[in-house]
């Protein structure tokens, strides 16, 4: 029961912030979902008893840095994408026709798209909320997706190549330790060359 009050909870809060702004909750529910898939290979890597101790601290802590590479890269690429795609829109700089023949009708034609205006503290905004949200959560949604999939083909493979080959390089490094660093090509490296 605890379970569902938390699910609850959680769900009634994504609502109350991101029903306006469905790229907002786009990307907070991609965010918690990458957490618990994260967190539920943690676990299964924690509970599996064919694992060692050892190769259970090395594939915990290769998850937490993959885990922070894809949440990271996703939620600081994506997300100044929304914010920039909301501000164009609430600035009046990328409109639907119908919203911006509206404003110039209603004497705020040299307002749009100067930072300082915003279509939804003006007077007749109630006239136009309903396809202005619909168009904003258009703009907001296409540049969380935009984000999101140059972050998750992109920028997230080239990063974790980079942090496993520096593990990979560190590893490598380290001096023989119980077996537990040690590569392949240890045996290579300590036999003595064949003279011919």
């Amino acid at each position: 029961m605890k379970l569902h009050s938390f699910v609850k909870k959680t769900t009634d809060f994504i609502f109350d912030k991101c029903s306006k702004d469905i790229g907002a909750a786009l990307i907070w529910t991609t965010i918690a979902g990458w957490i618990a898939s994260s967190a539920a290979q943690i676990v299964g890597i924690r509970h599996n008893s064919k694992y060692s101790k050892e190769q259970k601290k090395f594939m915990t802590n290769q998850e937490l840095g993959d885990a922070a590479v894809n949440i990271l890269s996703y939620f600081i690429l994506t997300m100044p994408l929304k914010i920039f795609s909301t501000k164009l829109v609430s600035t009046g700089k990328i409109l639907p026709n119908n919203i911006r023949k509206l404003i110039i009708r209603n004497g705020d034609g040299a307002k749009l798209g100067k930072l300082d205006f915003n279509i939804a503290n003006t007077p007749y905004f109630s006239g136009i909320e309903k396809s202005y949200n619909s168009f904003n959560n258009f703009m907001s949604t296409s540049a969380a997706v935009l984000g999101g999939t140059v972050a998750s083909n992109i920028i997230t493979p080239i990063l974790r190549n980079r942090f496993a080959s520096h593990r990979q390089n560190t590893s490598l490094n380290k001096p023989y330790q119980n077996g537990l660093n040690s590569s392949p090509f240890d045996r290579l490296r300590n036999t003595n060359k064949i003279k011919v």
